[in-house]
């Protein structure tokens, strides 16, 4: 294929010192903004590494990680790690089937909501300790429960003065269960 006579090769040239200087006070910047959105910088965090009896070669739900950690938007995002366990949102409840299901959250003891995968976001909360806790349930709503013991996470939290544009979990409206 032969070359236009008006075709113009070009040469790229090599960037400057000031350019390279730039480009790297952008990548710093957007890397810190990245890390404070993604929740790094947030100023009440929790996480629980929850040790059960019952051994992961049993085949029985366990929950393994329970994290809340404040959203900088307002309220808290929440992250529920289980094994043996199988979130079935479009099988709530229909009958039960072993290591199915969905969790149940409770702040201060009362249900505040149901949740169909790991992540949950709960409404900013009251001034003052909270405890979260969250369980295992099966499709048909019952607690999970190993060897006697429900299968549950649990983690305390303080939580600050919430703004006046947040709604708190205890002004949610409850859902029909």
């Amino acid at each position: 294929m032969a070359k236009s006579k008006n075709a113009r090769a070009r040469k790229s040239k090599p960037l400057g010192g000031d350019a390279i200087v730039v480009m790297l006070i952008v990548a710093v910047l957007l890397g810190w903004i990245a890390g404070f959105l993604v929740g790094n910088n947030t100023a009440n965090s929790t996480s629980v590494y929850v040790e059960e009896n019952v051994p992961e070669a049993s085949g029985e739900p366990v929950i393994t990680l329970l994290s809340v950690q404040e959203d900088v938007v307002g309220g808290y995002n929440i992250y529920i790690e289980t094994e043996n366990f199988t979130f079935t949102p479009n099988e709530a409840s229909e009958s039960h089937v072993d290591n199915q299901g969905h969790a149940h959250i409770y702040v201060d003891g009362k249900k505040v909501g149901r949740v169909y995968g790991p992540w949950y976001h709960l409404p900013a909360l009251e001034e003052g300790e909270h405890v979260i806790k969250v369980e295992l349930n099966g499709n048909d709503h019952a607690t999970l429960v190993v060897d006697g013991k429900e299968v549950s996470a649990t983690v305390t939290v303080d939580s600050p003065k919430s703004d006046d544009h947040t709604h708190s979990a205890e002004e949610a409206e409850p859902h029909a269960h």
